[in-house]
């Protein structure tokens, strides 16, 4: 659960990034004090206790403000329990930070899984192979995700191909509504933070709205959010380099 302080974190003496090997779990911040971008990138496989079908997502915040989001639970339900589980937004790949290929997603279980997890605490980059994190029927023959962070901003970069031509989708889950700027870049403004998230040139974008009134437990996530928006960035190809940039 997201919760702003109303006061900058105080410098410390911890490192600047960290990686949790056992869960494949890695973050990265600019700054001690909690100014600048921070990341988080997530490996790990699809069938953990309390699963959402998210490897391979990201969390991006700006001086503390929520970018990319992990839009976190749901009300529980006797759904959230039952073989309905994964039509819930919360627990399926294509609303979290994660690449899809035309109208398929990841699908439950340990079999589904990232590999080749790296860290480089020096240059804080996460790195992650996810191939077998998709299902045959997504096309999926090799994928390498890479976030780093910079002085200048998040990058994330996803090099991938697929067995025919596909429709490839960048998925960007945000709390805050997505403004265009130019034909490769959007704005948002988070808390009271703006963020600009850059992308390859060539890719299509729109946009899902998810309403706080069909969903109103995310709201104590994200108190100050009138909506959850779906970025999806896509692309017919068959193999391609797609990046994207939060400064």
């Amino acid at each position: 659960t997201y919760r702003r302080s109303s006061e900058a974190l105080p410098a410390a003496d911890e490192p600047l990034s960290h990686a949790f090997d056992g869960i494949q779990v890695a973050c990265a911040r600019q700054h001690a004090d909690g100014t600048g971008l921070y990341f988080a990138a997530k490996g790990g496989h699809n069938g953990e206790s309390h699963n959402h079908n998210d490897v391979g997502t990201n969390i991006v915040f700006k001086d503390g403000a929520p970018i990319l989001i992990d839009i976190g639970n749901d009300q529980y339900t006797k759904l959230t329990f039952s073989d309905k589980r994964y039509t819930l937004p919360s627990n399926r790949s294509i609303y979290h930070n994660t690449l899809s290929t035309d109208d398929t997603e990841q699908l439950p279980g340990m079999q589904y899984h990232a590999e080749n997890f790296t860290v480089d605490a020096a240059s804080k980059t996460a790195s992650m192979t996810l191939e077998k994190a998709y299902a045959p029927e997504s096309g999926m023959t090799s994928y390498r995700k890479t976030t780093a962070l910079t002085e200048s901003g998040v990058t994330i970069t996803n090099d991938f191909t697929f067995d025919k031509e596909r429709t490839a989708k960048l998925n960007l889950i945000l709390c805050a509504k997505p403004e265009p700027v130019d034909e490769t870049s959007f704005a948002v403004a988070s808390d009271g933070v703006r963020a600009v998230i850059r992308y390859t040139p060539g890719l299509a974008f729109s946009v899902e709205v998810l309403s706080l009134e069909e969903h109103p437990f995310w709201r104590r996530s994200y108190p100050n959010a009138d909506a959850i928006y779906r970025v999806i960035l896509s692309k017919k190809t068959s193999g391609e380099s797609l990046c994207v940039t939060v400064e």
